[in-house]
C-alpha cells in the first residue's frame, strides 16, 4: 500500500485566510482588514467627499520564499480618494499557517496586471503600463516583469 505524507496544517496558506488578512499601504495611515479580497472607508475628520478603497485584484499561491510552506503572492490596488489607484505585488508569507505581509513592489498608478504566475519562486507577471506619451488614464504597452524575494524584498530578474 502506499502512504502518502501527511501535510501539516501550517504548510499551506488557505485562499479565504489571503483574502481576509491584515495588510499595510505606504498611501493609507495604519493596516487595512479586507473581507473576501475587498475594504474601503472615510477619512476620519475629512471634509472630502468619498473615502479610500483596497481591493486584492489578482492571488497565486505557492512557496516563494524557499522554506517549502506554502505562501502567496498578491496584486493589491489602492484608491485614496483621488484619481490615482496604485497597484503593488506582495508577498504574503506563511508564519505557522498565518499569512503574514512581506516584501512590497510598487507596480505604478493605473496599471492593470493581465496574468500572474509563480514557478520555481520566481513570480511572473504580464501587465500594462503607461507609454511617455499616454495619459495616466491610457495603458498601452504590454510588461512581463518577474521578481524573486532576496533577503526579504522583491528582486527584478530578467
Amino acid at each position: 500500500t502506499e502512504t502518502k505524507p501527511v501535510v501539516k496544517s501550517d504548510s499551506v496558506l488557505s485562499l479565504s485566510s489571503i483574502k481576509n488578512g491584515t495588510y499595510k499601504n505606504v498611501f493609507h495611515i495604519g493596516m487595512i482588514k479586507l473581507k473576501n479580497g475587498y475594504a474601503e472607508g472615510d477619512f476620519p475628520g475629512s471634509s472630502i467627499a468619498g473615502g479610500w478603497l483596497c481591493k486584492i485584484e489578482k492571488v497565486v499561491l505557492g512557496d516563494i520564499d524557499g522554506d517549502g510552506k506554502g505562501d502567496a503572492v498578491i496584486v493589491i490596488g489602492y484608491n485614496g480618494g483621488g484619481s490615482g489607484y496604485f497597484v503593488n505585488l506582495v508577498a504574503v508569507l506563511n508564519k505557522n499557517g498565518r499569512p503574514v505581509q512581506g516584501a512590497s513592489y510598487d507596480l505604478g498608478d493605473r496599471v492593470i496586471v493581465k496574468d500572474l504566475k509563480l514557478s520555481k519562486q520566481r513570480v511572473t507577471l504580464i501587465m500594462l503600463d503607461h507609454s511617455d506619451s499616454d495619459g495616466l488614464a491610457t495603458v498601452s504597452i504590454k510588461k512581463v516583469l518577474s521578481f524573486r524575494l532576496n533577503k526579504g524584498s522583491w528582486q527584478k530578474v530578467s
